[in-house]
């Protein structure tokens, strides 16, 4: 995992709350106040809430088991067209590969690569962390 999440120096936007569901709708209105400055149309602030709220559905769903622990959401703008954000945890992801497919097979994931230009997670044992980045001009198609 890179430290470029760990410090939020030079960040347009950066927030850590308790990784609870409650603070989702905190998140989303925080994204869309953060990101509409910087030019992003209606159908883009969408997308991007729609992205950060699956990626932090999955921290407060998986991360910390039974308990609650932190998420952060930085956002970068990069160069004049393109914004990155990231969503970091710092807990352990719980194993489910002894579940039934149908229980982990969600749709979180693939609805983020389908609306962010790119996108990588990282896991480690540091926590895990979920990079978008979305193109302010619409120009970058999302990865398929």
């Amino acid at each position: 995992m890179t430290d470029r999440s760990q410090s939020t120096d030079g960040a347009v936007f950066a927030i850590r709350l308790d990784a609870r569901a409650d603070h989702l709708m905190l998140v989303r209105q925080a994204i869309e106040g953060a990101v509409q400055p910087l030019g992003a149309g209606a159908d883009l602030v969408n997308d991007i809430k729609l992205a950060v709220t699956e990626a932090c559905s999955n921290v407060v769903k998986y991360a910390y088991a039974d308990e609650t622990g932190p998420m952060q959401i930085t956002l970068n703008r990069i160069g004049e067209s393109d914004i990155q954000i990231i969503v970091r945890d710092f807990g352990k992801w719980l194993d489910r590969s002894d579940r039934p497919a149908e229980e982990i097979s969600g749709m979180g994931i693939p609805l983020i690569k389908s609306v962010a230009a790119d996108q990588e997670i990282s896991q480690s044992e540091n926590g895990t962390e979920v990079s978008m980045t979305f193109a302010l001009n619409g120009e970058s198609e999302p990865d398929e």
